[in-house]
């Protein structure tokens, strides 16, 4: 049965309709609530490129510090590579920056135009859920959109059913002026899926920025790593790379002991 199909049903079906009503209201709040949190997920990206974007550049900061001791010194195939490892390292970590804060704005600004569709739909006339109703069915590319977001699209059908139910009571009270609201201005349910294609798109950007910045610190590391054994003793970079491996496995560690309870000193136990 058409959720919208209530606004011109005739008044025959009011009992059918008002034995329905609590029934949909509670699938309206349940379908919404769900969507909202998948939702929630898809906005909370925003924040996670800003802070690698952050990160990235922080890292392009400190590995130009670490190229300024070694960049005019060229005279072993080690210095070369140590060079190299570092040029890569912090081009890639300006990249990773650029591409995140590129996907991150492209997330924010259609992120704000499907809210504000989101929140139009509350403020819908009967005529509009209509005409949204059938756009819903008819429109290919709504459809492309909701097999890529499916949760968004859900969450759409939930706000035009509460709506549909809001006005389907405002028809039945005596308020006759309640059945003749006016339409919303900001509603304009056709840049929705044009928003979640930018949405989509958004995702490979992001990606993009998450597997330059892996490469861009391993590189970083790899630098760091050639610079200490071509101008340190062989003591001293034995140590340092002895010292970093063990860094590594702490996790580890940690994990194991924590089966028994414990775990190893940390700085936020002081």
């Amino acid at each position: 049965m058409d959720p919208f199909a209530i606004l011109d049903a005739p008044k025959a079906a009011k009992p059918l309709r008002r034995g329905l009503g609590l029934s949909s209201v509670a699938l309206a709040l349940i379908t919404a609530t769900r969507a909202r949190q998948d939702w929630e997920t898809v906005k909370s990206q925003v924040g996670g490129l800003t802070s690698e974007a952050t990160i990235a550049t922080f890292l392009a900061a400190v590995q130009s510090q670490i190229l300024a001791l070694s960049f005019q010194d060229n005279s072993t195939s080690l210095k070369i590579t140590t060079n190299a490892f570092g040029f890569v390292g912090i081009l890639l970590d300006v990249i990773t920056a650029c591409l995140a804060l590129l996907a991150s704005t492209v997330l924010q600004r259609h992120i704000a135009v499907i809210e504000q569709q989101l929140d139009a739909i509350e403020d819908a006339s009967s005529e509009q859920l209509v005409e949204m109703s059938h756009f819903l069915k008819q429109s290919p590319l709504l459809r492309r959109a909701a097999e890529m977001f499916p949760d968004i699209y859900r969450r759409v059908q939930a706000k035009m059913e509460a709506r549909a139910i809001v006005l389907r009571r405002a028809q039945e009270s005596t308020d006759a002026h309640l059945t003749r609201l006016p339409a919303s201005p900001r509603l304009n349910i056709e840049v929705v899926p044009e928003s979640m294609g930018h949405i989509r798109g958004a995702a490979p950007i992001g990606d993009a920025a998450g597997t330059a910045m892996l490469i861009g610190v391993l590189s970083f590391f790899a630098s760091v790593i050639c610079l200490a054994i071509s101008t340190q003793p062989h003591e001293v970079w034995v140590i340092s790379i002895s010292v970093c491996t063990l860094v590594l496995v702490l996790p580890t560690v940690n994990s194991l002991l924590g089966r028994v309870g414990r775990r190893l000193p940390s700085v936020f136990d002081i």
